[in-house]
């Protein structure tokens, strides 16, 4: 059985080999393939490859985004030739020169060089050129709509149970994120490092398949991943991302992308999440949010790590309140639990401090424990 990352540089060797490339998306175990596929095609295209998307609702599904920003559009396609005339240089024949002219009913070719020329050094064949279909979310072959009658190699990529492998590679680990395999085959794929990438669709595509496939355990790497695409984002990509956020219904599914989003942009080793009142409000949440957060973080975490968030509480006078989960670091508890009035339990300890600034207290908390 192969590796991932083995799948990972076989996908990465067959896109380098194909020009013609299509890509289908299916949407019905997963919402981010979407934004894969033209994050994949964005890609493609700063390659030169002759790509496109089979489905036809790409701008529909991608939105907030405005798809014209991230992709060429139409342009003049890749000449595909369905024959081939070959002209043999042998037996004394050597060509300098060649040109054609196109009437209505013949195509005349004017050769130009040395030697005679006979009918067995022509030969005309038609091109049986394969072309590289990339499935992103689909889970069998007959679920890819439109398929052009040509022959094709498979790349098929998924994460779902009932994937049927029906590619001839197949990156289909139900453990994985296919944002966190895309993500990775399209680092591979770029030619230096000043290279663009599609930062907002891959963005997205993280944010919603991370908040989808709960079963998935969080990763520190995932986060690191999220954390590097939001740090490119440009001022028009960033705001928005602000009004995709603030225009989600489900309270829950808001308030985890906007802590996701906030995880690793603190630059401290472990786990730092600090809710203004503001943030509340902006977000439309209350601290019902916290034991959620608690929850879904909690488990990417190491032994040695530990994961504090701070919040706001919306009282008189207002207070900053605080929870720290540590599995091993007692002493770290001590500490607050001495400074702060405070409560254990288990792995947890529920402080309150004397602030009503989430800054303030931020920095004497790191200053005490970090």
């Amino acid at each position: 059985m192969t590796t991932p990352i083995a799948e990972i540089k076989r996908i990465k060797k067959y896109i380098e080999e194909y020009n013609d490339i299509l890509i289908f998306y299916s949407l019905k175990n997963n919402p981010s393939p979407c934004f894969l596929a033209m994050s994949l095609l964005f890609s493609l295209e700063n390659l030169n490859k002759n790509a496109s998307i089979l489905n036809n609702s790409l701008k529909s599904d991608c939105s907030p985004l405005n798809i014209e920003n991230f992709l060429k559009g139409e342009e003049t396609p890749s000449l595909r030739a369905d024959f081939v005339l070959s002209i043999k240089e042998q037996n004394g024949l050597k060509l300098s020169a060649v040109s054609y002219e196109k009437t209505d009913t013949t195509l005349n070719i004017f050769l130009s060089g040395a030697g005679n020329l006979k009918k067995e050094n022509i030969s005309l064949k038609p091109t049986e050129k394969e072309t590289l279909l990339i499935t992103v979310g689909a889970t069998s072959l007959n679920d890819v709509s439109s398929l052009p009658n040509k022959t094709f190699l498979v790349l098929n990529i998924d994460n779902s149970k009932e994937n049927r492998n029906f590619g001839q590679v197949n990156l289909t680990n139900p453990c994985s994120l296919v944002s966190k395999n895309i993500f990775e085959i399209i680092n591979l794929l770029k030619k230096n490092e000043t290279d663009k990438l599609p930062a907002l669709p891959l963005l997205l595509a993280f944010l919603k398949e991370t908040f989808s496939f709960r079963n998935i355990p969080l990763k520190t790497k995932t986060l690191e991943q999220i954390n590097s695409l939001k740090a490119i984002l440009s001022l028009e990509e960033k705001e928005t991302l602000e009004k995709w956020l603030c225009g989600i219904e489900n309270k829950e599914e808001r308030f985890f992308y906007f802590s996701l989003l906030e995880a690793f942009s603190k630059n401290c080793d472990n786990l730092l999440f600090a809710f203004s009142k503001n943030d509340f409000g902006k977000f439309e949440v209350g601290l019902e949010q916290i034991p959620f957060i608690l929850k879904r973080f909690s488990p990417i975490l190491q032994d040695e790590k530990e994961l504090l968030v701070l919040w706001e509480q919306n009282s008189s006078p207002l207070a900053v309140r605080g929870i720290l989960y540590s599995k091993n670091n007692l002493e770290k508890k001590k500490v607050l639990a001495v400074k702060f009035q405070a409560q254990a339990k288990e792995n947890w300890l529920l402080f309150k401090t004397p602030f009503t600034n989430i800054e303030a207290a931020k920095a004497e908390i790191k200053k005490l424990i970090y």
